[in-house]
């Protein structure tokens, strides 16, 4: 037997449905869960939903503006400060003097990119960031 959603608003606007809500705090136990549910997460304000195993956040997709970090390097300094924080090298695009740079080459800590040489003097840096993100 199937189950009825109905509007308990008044009149005859129409104002939506509302999916149960809470905190992170109140989340129903994990053994409790049902693979689907969907809830609002007061604590986060953002839809989650089950996966059977923990909640995961729905995200939306959308576009993401590219940021590019221009630096030039002077032969010496091998640490840069961006203007994106980053969590992992792979997170980034880098080039020096055009050549792109394998993520080995390079490490990344909050907004800080740390090169295991230094680039060559007048070399040009670009650092892109956002690719493949969603807001």
């Amino acid at each position: 037997m199937g189950y009825l959603v109905k509007n308990q608003g008044s009149g005859r606007r129409p104002i939506g449905t509302v999916v149960p809500s809470g905190t992170t705090a109140n989340q129903s136990a994990i053994a409790e869960s049902v693979e689907g549910t969907l809830r609002f997460n007061t604590s986060t304000t953002h839809l989650e939903f089950f996966d059977g195993t923990i909640y995961q956040e729905l995200v939306s997709a959308g576009l993401v503006p590219i940021i590019v970090d221009p630096f030039v390097g002077d032969g010496i300094i091998t640490v840069f400060t961006m203007s994106q924080a980053a969590t992992v090298p792979e997170q980034l695009l880098v080039f020096v003097g055009g050549v792109y740079q394998a993520p080995t080459t390079y490490s990344v800590l909050n907004t800080d990119i740390s090169f295991s040489e230094a680039p060559p003097d007048n070399a040009p840096i670009s650092v892109i960031h956002n690719l493949g993100t969603i807001t």
